[in-house]
């Protein structure tokens, strides 16, 4: 079913590398894709103050 999204949204869709699932990240247009990611962190086998970092396949 098609679900009208919210253009005042950033989205990406981000792997988790060490548990594997597809994590959602999303966050306003004012703020960074590292403050949207600490903001509602979803990877629990990551630490959020370790350096991680986002590499686009």
């Amino acid at each position: 079913m098609f679900k009208e999204s919210d253009s005042t949204k950033i989205r990406r869709v981000v792997r988790d590398v060490v548990e594997g699932p597809e994590r959602l990240v999303f966050g306003s247009e004012t703020v960074t894709f590292r403050e949207a990611c600490i903001a509602s962190w979803k990877f629990d086998g990551v630490s959020r103050k370790s350096n991680w970092f986002v590499k686009d396949d």
